[in-house]
């Protein structure tokens, strides 16, 4: 009976300090970014990482967004969010819908995004660098059939 309860405590301890580091390092920048832009509000993201324990690798889980907001509005979440957390460092960042893994996203690139959000214009992001980078093939599309990448603002 004691081993149980060991085994038990030591699940519960783990899991908690899971969800405590993951809300702690991605959850708390991620919800300031919501806040302190009315603008974010309608839009319903959360930020994990892959399988909650690997560091490497960021996921950003899209799981609402109102009908009054456009991609632009979800483009500049993003921006304002990778400037948040800058300092850290992903091998690669999932873009993901209800938890369907959409593209990936070089972790260098995302890091790259927060940096330039602090003095170049989000037009000039989206139109010239982002658009190119999905040109040039700086995401990788994940689907069993080919797809055409469409953004729309």
């Amino acid at each position: 009976m004691k081993k149980i309860i060991s085994m038990l405590f030591l699940v519960i301890a783990v899991s908690g300090s899971v969800y405590a580091t993951n809300n702690y390092m991605l959850s708390k920048p991620l919800n300031a970014v919501l806040e302190n832009d009315a603008r974010n509000i309608g839009i319903d993201i959360n930020s994990h990482y892959e399988k909650y324990v690997v560091p490497s690798v960021l996921v950003i889980d899209i799981k609402s967004v109102d009908d009054n907001k456009s991609p632009a509005d979800v483009f500049r979440f993003l921006l304002q969010y990778s400037n948040r957390i800058q300092e850290m460092d992903f091998d690669h960042v999932w873009l993901s819908s209800n938890g369907v893994k959409k593209f990936m996203l070089k972790g260098d690139y995302f890091k790259k995004l927060g940096v330039e959000y602090e003095y170049q214009n989000p037009i000039v992001t989206i139109q010239l660098k982002f658009l190119q980078k999905v040109l040039d093939r700086f995401f990788v599309k994940i689907s069993p059939s080919p797809v055409t990448v469409g953004i729309s603002l």
